[in-house]
């Protein structure tokens, strides 16, 4: 005998979870512009520089949530997400790849907020560099691979779907912010020896 229908599990919507990760990818999309016309003023920028990139830690961890979300569903042949199919095989391949890269790149930003380990040849700074090269390249190719899906929720996005993912994105940008507060608190955001 069936469950009764209000104590049936809710589905796992795809549409659902394809809406934040859209979302979130249009707010990491404006955040990581703008975090980018920091880089060629450095070290006088660093403190924009330091509390833009804590403040992605919470967007980045709710875009890694739900693509990890649809991938585990995917592969556990969840008919909705295998209907759905996967994405092309050069972004699911570098899928992970981004991931970790994208973690190293705002792990070793967070460390470099330390005053003992923030100087010009820290290990952590050439972790930060190196990650950031490798990390812009895969980002290039990510995010030109889901340009179309992007400007597709975009354009299509009533504002009734709007109001839906807000909620979510928005408690993302404050854990983010949250998270650059609480950083700022490990010392002062200056040059401190980084160049």
């Amino acid at each position: 005998m069936p469950a009764p229908r209000h104590l049936a599990a809710p589905p796992r919507d795809p549409a659902t979870n394809s809406g934040i990760t859209n979302a979130t990818a249009v707010v990491l999309l404006v955040a990581l512009f703008v975090e980018g016309l920091t880089i060629p003023l450095l070290p006088g920028s660093v403190t924009l520089h330091a509390a833009l990139g804590a403040a992605l830690v919470g967007p980045v961890a709710l875009k890694s949530a739900s693509t990890a979300w649809r991938m585990v569903h995917y592969y556990l042949g969840e008919k909705a997400y295998v209907d759905k199919g996967p994405p092309p095989m050069i972004l699911r391949l570098l899928g992970p790849v981004l991931g970790i890269l994208t973690w190293v790149l705002l792990a070793t930003g967070v460390v470099l907020m330390v005053p003992a380990w923030r100087s010009a040849d820290s290990f952590a700074l050439f972790l930060h560099k190196a990650s950031f090269v490798l990390w812009f390249g895969a980002t290039t190719i990510h995010v030109l691979g889901h340009l179309p899906e992007i400007a597709r929720f975009v354009t299509r996005s009533g504002e009734r779907a709007a109001r839906r993912y807000a909620w979510t994105v928005a408690l993302s940008i404050f854990v983010g912010v949250v998270v650059a507060g609480v950083t700022a608190q490990w010392g002062a955001w200056n040059p401190g020896g980084l160049g």
